[in-house]
């Protein structure tokens, strides 16, 4: 019996659920769920956003689906709560074969949050070029950290550290910059390692001297402003001084501030340095607790064990509703590619909607649209070599048992979990590649070294009435000319697929009987074929 012989019966019962009552949804069979949480991220395959589970209910839900990592499932942006009582939801989740994600704001700092008192606010704040407190996105009571600040650094690691005590295997770390503006950042301690900075760059990287006569020459810093230098040189260099003394504090970065590329330096560095010290403490905290743990940022980040970044301006909509008209194949593959290449390995690259104080765009579009756009682009996001994190729990009322999608979760989740071998055991090697039957479909080419295959995604784009428009017959010619000796077709839309080989005179052909929203043809060989300049 095949994985997909196994797993019709659960999606059968899935599709006759009522959308509106998550309750008549069946639990993810035992048998059609891991042991045991992965032993490693990157054998996950199936990745859910779930902010926050702190009740039954959020459990309940996550029952019902067939995730692997449960992203967000705790996340301390004000005020955290005691992580003891949820302590049972993380061993629940790990009884279900999860691994349970908790996560860290590394920006917002709010006003007597978790009993800060005036003064460690506003010594862990940072400042704009006057050295005035700022607020954040504009909102009264809320700052953005200092990373040069130590007492901030440890602020940030303290509830990583209370996370990790009560079964939080992975932390999403959000900001990891700190999400300053450009008029951010010159709070004392950034102007004390700014100094420090400069002094490394010109006075141990040149050999210059603190009170030498380059620094007026290139930088127009004036060793005798007292104000600017209060021992006559660089030693005492005051960074904030020097930017109201030249009118740049409504503007620090402006072109005309000479000092504008070093501060972006110190500012690369610094931020650098700062991840570098919370993810290796982090880690090392872990260890000495007998745990492995797991880091991301939220966008591409380095020394992360997998990517995870948001949609946004990929996010593609017309008139209040989900436009599939293009492809975005190559738009995934660039963000896989990116996010392996600054992480300097092979990972697990996370996609999802992501929120803000502007809002929730996914929320914007209904239900049937958010179904559509998992159906379609969350397979997309596949077929390119990511993954897509599935929505159950967020803010603004988001809430899949609630407004009906978590059928459609529970649906695709238990494709990609039943089919995960496909994901993990073989790699992309062309988007978009195949001539043929091409309008409105996105296609990708994957390759399978041991047993041998070539692996072709299909995803139809074209739609009906808020839906996926099912297509009859969709002929696909493929770069190379070979005869599999066999032909699997699996899909998450619980329909039987039938392939035909034939051959053209453009290379080989494979025409699928149907294609209502996705389906996966594996290609079986005793050799893999030599393919034609795949992209």
């Amino acid at each position: 019996m095949t994985r997909m012989t196994r797993l019709l019966p659960f999606l059968a019962a899935v599709a006759v659920c009522a959308a509106q009552d998550w309750q008549t949804l069946p639990d993810v069979p035992r048998e059609q769920r891991r042991g045991a949480p992965p032993k490693s991220i990157d054998e996950a395959v199936v990745f859910t956003i779930n902010e926050p589970i702190h009740t039954p209910y959020a459990l309940d839900l996550i029952r019902k689906v067939s995730s692997d990592v449960l992203i967000r499932a705790w996340f301390k942006w004000r005020n955290a709560p005691d992580w003891s009582q949820y302590r049972q939801f993380a061993q629940q989740a790990h009884a279900l074969g999860m691994m349970f994600g908790g996560g860290v704001t590394c920006s917002a700092l709010y006003d007597g949050e978790n009993g800060l008192t005036a003064a460690e606010v506003s010594d862990m704040a940072t400042r704009d070029a006057e050295g005035k407190l700022v607020n954040a996105w504009n909102t009264a009571g809320v700052h953005h950290g200092t990373l040069s600040n130590p007492k901030y650094l440890e602020y940030i690691l303290r509830w990583g550290r209370q996370q990790i005590d009560h079964g939080a295997d992975y932390l999403f770390m959000d900001e990891i910059t700190a999400a300053l503006e450009r008029r951010e950042g010159y709070d004392d301690y950034s102007i004390r390692a700014f100094r420090e900075h400069l002094l490394r760059q010109y006075c141990q990287g040149q050999q210059w001297s603190q009170a030498d006569a380059r620094w007026r020459e290139r930088f127009q810093v004036d060793l005798g402003d007292r104000a600017m230098c209060p021992d006559g040189s660089m030693g005492s260099f005051d960074y904030r001084a020097y930017l109201q003394k030249r009118g740049f504090t409504a503007d620090p970065l402006a072109a005309g501030n000479p000092l504008a590329g070093d501060w972006r330096e110190f500012r690369q560095q610094r931020d650098d340095s700062a991840w570098k010290t919370l993810t290796d403490q982090l880690r090392e905290y872990a260890r000495g607790q007998g745990r492995m743990l797991y880091l991301s940022g939220n966008g591409i980040a380095k020394y992360v064990d997998l990517q995870v970044l948001g949609v946004w301006g990929l996010w593609r909509v017309k008139d209040g509703r989900v436009d599939l008209a293009d492809s975005q194949m190559a738009d995934w593959q660039s963000i896989v590619r990116r996010g392996q290449t600054v992480a300097g390995r092979k990972l697990p690259v996370v996609l999802f909607h992501d929120w803000g104080f502007g809002g929730f765009p996914w929320l914007k579009v209904p239900p049937s649209d958010r179904e559509l756009w998992m159906r379609v682009r969350g397979a997309e996001i596949y077929a390119a070599g990511g993954f897509f994190a599935f929505p159950i729990l967020g803010p603004f009322g988001c809430d899949a048992g609630r407004d009906g999608t978590l059928r459609e979760v529970a649906r695709q989740t238990a494709f990609y979990a039943a089919h995960r071998d496909l994901y993990l055991k073989a790699r992309p090697v062309a988007v978009d590649f195949t001539k043929g039957e091409t309008a409105g479909l996105s296609t990708a080419l994957w390759v399978r070294d041991s047993p041998p295959a070539v692996i072709v995604h299909a995803i139809n784009r074209q739609t009906a009435n808020g839906a996926p428009a099912p297509r009859k017959s969709v002929k696909m010619i493929l770069p190379f000319d070979s005869a599999p000796r066999a032909v699997q077709v699996v899909s998450p839309d619980g329909r039987e697929v039938r392939a035909e080989i034939g051959h053209d005179a453009n290379g080989l052909s494979l025409t699928l009987s149907a294609l209502e929203a996705y389906a996966v043809a594996v290609l079986e060989f005793d050799k893999l074929p030599a393919l034609d300049q795949p992209r």
